[in-house]
C-alpha cells in the first residue's frame, strides 16, 4: 500500500510539473517569445500611513513579504509599505492597528518577477507599551531597538531576528523552518521560543521568568545568556552549547542525551531555578562565567 501511495503521489506531481510547464510555455509563445513581456507584475508605489494616539495592539498578517519593526524618531506609528493593483494592504488603526495583505488575483500568467524592495516596514515610538502580534507564510522578520508589552510571531517558512529590544511580559515565536536570533534583548515574563527545522541563537540576552527553547532539527546556540528563572532546552535532532552568566551552582541541573556528549551532571543544588537540558541526538556543551 506504502509503495501504491508513492507511486500515486508521484503520477501527482509530474502532472502538476507538466501542466505548470505547459501554461509557461504557452504564455512564452502569446508573448513573442520575449521573456521580458513575461514579468507581468506592476510596479509597485510607496504607500505610507501615520497612525497618532493610543494604539494597544499591532497585528499584522502577512504572506511573503519581508518585514521589519523599527523605532519611530516620533511619537507615533508609521506603517510604510508597497502596492500595485494586483496585491494591496488592508490598515485600520482604531484601539488595535491592524495591517493585513490583500492579493487581488491569486493567479500570475507568466513569470512573477519582483525587482523592487516592497519589505513592510512598522516604525514604532519608544514610548510604546502595547502587544505587538506577527502572523506569516514565508517572510523574514526584523524587530530592532523596539518595546512592547508583549509580543508573539508566528512563521511558517522564515527566519526571525529580533535586536536590542525590551519585551515587558511574555514573548512567543514559532518557526515552522527557518533561523531563529535573538540578541541584547530582555524579556520580563515568560519566553516560550520553538523551531521545527532552524537553528536558535541566543546573545547577550536577559530571561526573566520561566523560559522555553525548543527545536526539533538543529542547534541552540547561548551566548552570555543571563537567567533569573528555569530554563528548559529542549532538541531532537542538534547540539546545545554556549554560556550562561553565574555560577553552575546556582541551578540544580537536569541533563539528557541519547546519542550525544555531555558535559552536565545532574545535581540538585537547593536553588529556586533549575536548567533542564535534553536532547536525542546531539552533544550538550554549556559552560558558566
Amino acid at each position: 500500500m506504502k509503495e501504491l501511495n508513492d507511486i500515486k503521489t508521484t503520477k501527482a506531481g509530474t502532472i502538476i510539473a507538466v501542466a505548470g510547464a505547459a501554461i509557461f510555455g504557452i504564455g512564452f509563445v502569446l508573448a513573442g517569445f520575449n521573456f521580458g513581456k513575461l514579468q507581468t507584475v506592476d510596479k509597485y508605489k510607496k504607500r505610507t500611513v501615520d497612525v497618532s494616539g493610543s494604539v494597544k495592539a499591532v497585528e499584522i498578517r502577512e504572506d511573503d513579504t519581508n518585514i521589519n519593526i523599527t523605532q519611530s524618531e516620533d511619537k507615533d506609528i508609521h506603517v510604510i509599505c508597497y502596492e500595485n493593483k494586483d496585491e494591496d494592504y488592508d490598515i485600520s488603526d482604531k484601539d488595535t492597528l491592524k495591517i493585513k495583505k490583500k492579493r487581488n488575483r491569486k493567479f500570475y500568467f507568466g513569470v512573477n518577477v519582483k525587482t523592487q524592495n516592497t519589505s513592510l516596514e512598522v516604525q514604532i515610538p519608544d514610548s510604546y507599551d502595547g502587544e505587538i502580534k506577527i502572523d506569516t507564510d514565508s517572510s523574514n522578520i526584523s524587530v530592532d531597538e523596539i518595546a512592547a508589552r508583549s509580543c508573539e510571531i508566528k512563521v511558517d517558512d522564515g527566519n526571525v531576528k529580533m535586536n536590542s529590544c525590551e519585551i515587558h511580559n511574555d514573548i512567543k515565536i514559532k518557526s515552522g523552518s527557518g533561523n531563529l536570533k535573538l540578541s541584547d534583548s530582555t524579556f520580563g515574563e515568560e519566553s516560550d521560543i520553538d523551531a521545527d527545522d532552524g537553528n536558535i541563537r541566543l546573545e547577550n540576552c536577559t530571561l526573566s521568568e520561566e523560559s522555553k527553547i525548543n527545536v526539533k532539527t538543529g542547534n541552540v546556540t547561548l551566548d552570555s545568556l543571563e537567567c533569573f528563572d528555569d530554563l528548559t532546552i529542549k532538541t531532537t535532532d542538534g547540539n546545545v552549547k554556549g554560556t550562561i552568566d553565574g555560577d553552575k551552582s546556582d541551578f540544580n541541573i537536569k541533563s539528557d542525551t541519547k546519542d550525544g556528549n555531555n558535559n552536565l551532571k545532574d545535581k540538585e543544588n537547593g536553588k529556586d531555578k533549575t536548567l533542564s537540558v535534553k536532547t536525542i541526538c546531539g552533544n550538550i556543551d554549556i559552560e558558566f562565567d
